[in-house]
């Protein structure tokens, strides 16, 4: 059994569909043709808001207006002339390629908001890290986890869950979640609750421990997880799942 924060109440059980995230290997690379680069930024700032106004628009279907706020967020930062201006700064100054420079300045804005005491101010570094990992996937040419192509019953286990990812979430089959980062306030958590799906965050080093296929029992009202549990241990956690309902 392991203890982390408790963030959506409920108990879930399932099989476990580990995501890892994914690994952008960011070189120092001296260019020629400043003005390409620029190029290939805007348009991949371009592509990445009509991503994220499509998320947008599945999250307010799903959660309603208020809940797909988040989305709006993530454009605000997406078009911020500070961040865009510092980006075309470095890539004309320093004649490097465009993935190194969004990267480079994203790491700076994060590293500046986890700075500040505010528990819910310092956690936007996430969602300027989620922008910044959508506009290198698409500079890359990767592409993120599809959670929505998950059609089978199962708990997600995660390093963290990005508005992004939530968004996708189709409660008819991910039964709970649980990410090793994240915290009451979280937009995890919020959205965790939003979709009455048990939930626990701040579980250290998950992602490692847990593999595909394991059994997982979520308690999103103490933050118990129990992988693999015994016959006795499930038996007594789907009778007490059967009182839930």
């Amino acid at each position: 059994m392991i203890e982390g924060i408790p963030v959506s109440n409920g108990i879930a059980i399932g099989n476990a569909v580990v995501i890892k995230e994914i690994e952008i290997k960011i070189d120092r690379v001296t260019i020629v043709n400043t003005k390409e680069e620029v190029d290939r930024l805007r348009a991949a700032l371009k592509k990445a808001e009509i991503q994220l106004q499509c998320l947008k628009t599945k999250a307010e279907k799903k959660f309603g207006i208020g809940k797909a706020e988040i989305f709006d967020a993530h454009l605000l930062i997406l078009n911020d002339p500070e961040f865009i201006d510092s980006v075309i700064q470095k890539i004309n100054k320093e004649k490097v390629t465009s993935e190194y420079a969004v990267n480079e300045t994203i790491k700076a804005f994060v590293a500046s908001f986890e700075g500040i005491e505010d528990e819910y101010i310092s956690g936007r570094a996430t969602d300027i890290g989620d922008v910044g990992k959508r506009i290198l996937c698409v500079l890359v040419g990767k592409e993120n986890t599809v959670i929505s192509e998950i059609d089978s019953e199962c708990i997600i286990i995660a390093r963290d869950l990005t508005p992004s990812d939530t968004a996708q979430i189709n409660k008819e089959v991910i039964l709970g979640f649980v990410t090793e980062i994240g915290g009451k306030t979280s937009h995890t958590a919020i959205m965790a609750r939003s979709l009455e799906i048990p939930a626990v965050v701040g579980v250290n080093n998950i992602t490692e421990t847990a593999k595909n296929g394991d059994i997982v029992i979520v308690n999103g009202s103490s933050g118990e997880v129990i992988l693999n549990p015994n016959e006795e241990t499930l038996k007594k956690y789907k009778k007490k799942k059967s009182f839930e309902n």
